[in-house]
């Protein structure tokens, strides 16, 4: 290093810190500026640094102190609005909700209050506590709503395919030739049936002849209709008859049973059918089960003869006997409520469907239904026109 001569230096003092003008053999005229509050040194040309500074003239910055991060731009202020009555609170981001809503701008509703119903007349509250079981023929949301004047329970069935059978010669009805009204006994007689039976499978081929005689068709059910509290599936309900016996057969003018049977037009049969028993079902168990069963019929002979249509029909009316040890005791409580222990069974329409040795019925709005003492409830039996023939068999 080559040594300098230093022959003169003055110092001074400036915004940015101080120095000196040093002025040397060599390089006269030489100065030093110590930055960042540092100061120069006696020896005039180098700088004691504070605050972490380094370097030559304290120009270097600690690392602690380098160039701070830019500040962040502020994100835009949030506007928040409050639904439904809600009001701002005073932090001008929260909301104050009223009317049970909640949420962070009352937005979400409340949950609705629960409501419990008072069932009125017997009614039971179903599950949720909004709606009623009603019973006894009451209606409405709360049961508030009374019954007709005359309320019983009651199913209604189809039958298909009702056996009948045999023929009883002995029950002569008409002849199809040019005398209907005057028996032949050949093979244009009609007679009677002997009976009325279940056929479960169909057995037979409607012939009396062979080892097990019938109409070879199954017999069947179906419930159509019911007002009964024991019943929620009336898919599920089947009626079965059988073993119904001829016991009375005589012939009737239908219209009027003081004039001639044998008017054309007119002419019809009465009878009763007895000795029967019946049952019904619910999910394939037995709930009713019914004895002595009796059943009047009127046959409306067929056009021109009698009023009954191109094949005949017949309405019916009967009676039988609950038996209560083999009967299920919710159905006694609706089919017993007289402690009667009768039910009644009518329909409106029987139609033959095969005619041989042995026959079968389709039977539609076969009604079952208890025996009531209730005045109001309407009587079958009731023979308003006195024509020794009840209304619901009079010939329209």
């Amino acid at each position: 290093m080559k040594n300098l001569l230093i022959v003169g230096f003055f110092c001074f003092v400036l915004a940015s810190g101080s120095g000196c003008l040093l002025t040397s053999v060599d390089d006269p005229g030489t100065t030093i500026t110590c930055l960042n509050g540092g100061s120069l040194n006696d020896d005039g040309i180098t700088c004691t640094c504070v605050d972490g500074f380094t370097g030559d003239t304290c120009d270097t910055a600690p690392e602690s102190q380098s160039e701070p991060e830019p500040t962040p731009e502020p994100e835009p202020a949030t506007v928040v609005t409050c639904l439904n009555g809600g009001s701002l609170n005073d932090d001008g981001i929260t909301c104050a909700c009223v009317d049970g809503y909640t949420g962070d701008t009352c937005d979400t509703e409340p949950e609705p209050e629960p409501v419990y119903i008072t069932c009125l007349n017997g009614g039971s509250v179903n599950e949720g506590g909004t709606s009623c079981t009603c019973i006894d023929g009451y209606s409405g949301n709360t049961c508030d709503v009374e019954p007709p004047a005359c309320f019983r329970p009651s199913i209604t069935f189809t039958l298909n395919n009702f056996e009948a059978g045999p023929i009883d010669v002995g029950s002569w009805m008409f002849d199809d030739d040019a005398t209907p009204f005057v028996e032949n006994d050949d093979e244009t007689s009609k007679y009677a049936y002997d009976g009325l039976q279940w056929n479960s499978d169909g057995h037979g081929d409607g012939s009396c002849d062979g080892l097990t005689p019938g109409s070879g068709e199954i017999t069947t059910s179906l419930a159509t209709a019911e007002t009964m509290n024991a019943i929620t599936d009336v898919g599920e309900v089947s009626l079965f008859i059988d073993d119904l016996t001829l016991d009375t057969f005589n012939h009737i003018n239908v219209f009027d049973p003081s004039e001639n049977w044998d008017t054309p037009g007119e002419a019809g049969d009465y009878r009763i059918y007895g000795g029967g028993n019946a049952y019904i079902t619910y999910n394939d168990e037995r709930v009713l089960t019914v004895s002595e069963i009796s059943i009047e019929v009127v046959v409306y002979y067929p056009d021109p003869l009698g009023p009954g249509g191109e094949a005949g029909s017949a309405i019916g009316i009967g009676t039988g006997t609950i038996d209560l040890d083999n009967s299920d005791p919710d159905w006694l409580n609706e089919f017993n409520v007289d402690e009667s222990n009768q039910v009644e069974f009518f329909f409106g329409s029987m139609s033959p469907v095969i005619q041989n040795c042995y026959g079968t019925y389709n039977i539609t709005n076969l009604v079952v239904r208890p025996i009531t003492t209730d005045p109001t409830c309407d009587d079958l039996s009731i023979d308003s026109d006195s024509d020794d023939l009840i209304d619901i068999f009079d010939a329209q």
